[in-house]
């Protein structure tokens, strides 16, 4: 069952799409939030994923772009026009053909989306392992077959490097934009960007270290028990935005704190620089959710545990001599066969796709 205000949304917008596109649509299915349990009005989008017969014509494709800017602008309407000011509800989506389903999301190609405003043909970031789990396991039918009666494609290894490769790629990314002071950081500071991406990345830490997918709001609650007091001030604030608890304005990474009616700032600094090789320059909690990614995925992503590199052997076949011992003599080079990296530690990189035994 979908929430009241989301079965209005989602009924309203089929509609409109369905005057845009009469009979494209042939199955329909909210994921995101929503499908997670987890909707918070005011907060939340509406996910989904429209599946339709065939592509799309080019003069489908403008019509549906107009009808989506027609809708999003209503939506804007009736946000902004009602104090309190909250998030805008709105729809957003993919669109793919039923056989789609059953390939990997990182092969298909998908027919449109649209975030907000935006429309794009052939593109769509939310064709990914993560939404088509969701959709196998959550996904709520409006239009079509149930989820379960449909072959959706599942690989655990693909889903945990697929997470692993965003939060390093484009969370890593967003987080040094964040740091740098600039229009980024305005706009996501005046907005839910910072909340959104303080929330979202700890979900992909729990998915590639226990493989299933919560809501941000269980990310925030997990991140507080998994990293300790260094990040609590800034994720609990996030929560309490999240939660409806502080009010939209400026968000301070310090984090804000109630004492005695009044809010006050702690600086939130690291206390210790990081003990990854790879992240000693960006103390950030991106950087900290994927070294302790590393950490615990094995060796293959800490260099200082990689194999070392065999010396090259001397003319006529006589192996290189290794490294001296601390009795002056010298030790021969290991053995190419032997590895430090055991082999019980999962990984899921695209050059170590090993999974968990």
């Amino acid at each position: 069952m979908l929430p009241g205000v989301v079965d209005e949304l989602v009924g309203r917008y089929l509609r409109q799409v369905d005057l845009a596109i009469p009979g494209a649509i042939e199955g329909f299915y909210v994921v995101g939030s929503t499908a997670l349990g987890a909707f918070r009005p005011g907060r939340s989008d509406v996910d989904f994923v429209a599946v339709v017969g065939d592509r799309l014509r080019v003069g489908e494709l403008s019509r549906l772009r107009w009808a989506q800017r027609r809708l999003y602008a209503a939506d804007l309407a009736h946000t902004f026009l009602r104090p309190p000011w909250r998030w805008p509800l709105t729809c957003n989506g993919v669109f793919v053909r039923w056989a789609d389903l059953g390939g990997s999301p990182l092969t298909a190609v998908p027919i449109a989306s649209h975030s907000a405003w935006r429309v794009a043909a052939g593109a769509g970031f939310d064709v990914n392992p993560v939404t088509w789990r969701v959709l196998a396991e959550r996904g709520i039918a409006v239009r079509g077959p149930a989820p379960a009666r449909l072959d959706i494609h599942h690989d655990e290894a693909e889903l945990r490097r697929w997470c692993l490769q965003n939060l390093d790629g484009y969370w890593r990314r967003w987080a040094n934009s964040i740091l740098r002071l600039g229009r980024d950081t305005a706009r996501a500071s005046l907005f839910h960007g910072v909340v959104s991406g303080v929330l979202g990345a700890p979900r992909l830490h729990r998915t590639v270290l226990n493989g299933d997918i919560i809501s941000k709001e269980k990310a925030g609650e997990y991140a507080v028990a998994a990293f300790g007091r260094r990040w609590r001030p800034m994720i609990e604030e996030a929560l309490g935005y999240w939660r409806g608890e502080l009010p939209a304005g400026p968000f301070r990474p310090a984090g804000r704190r109630r004492h005695g009616g009044q809010r006050r700032s702690r600086p939130l600094r690291p206390v210790a620089r990081p003990k990854y090789e790879h992240h000693r320059r960006s103390p950030d909690l991106i950087s900290v959710l994927w070294g302790d990614v590393a950490r615990r995925s094995g060796p293959c992503h800490q260099p200082h545990l990689r194999r070392r590199r065999q010396p090259v052997a001397e003319p006529g076949g006589r192996p290189a001599p290794g490294p001296r011992s601390q009795t002056g003599t010298s030790t021969t080079a290991p053995s190419a066969s032997r590895s430090t990296r055991p082999s019980s530690s999962p990984c899921w990189t695209s050059s170590c796709a090993r999974t968990r035994s």
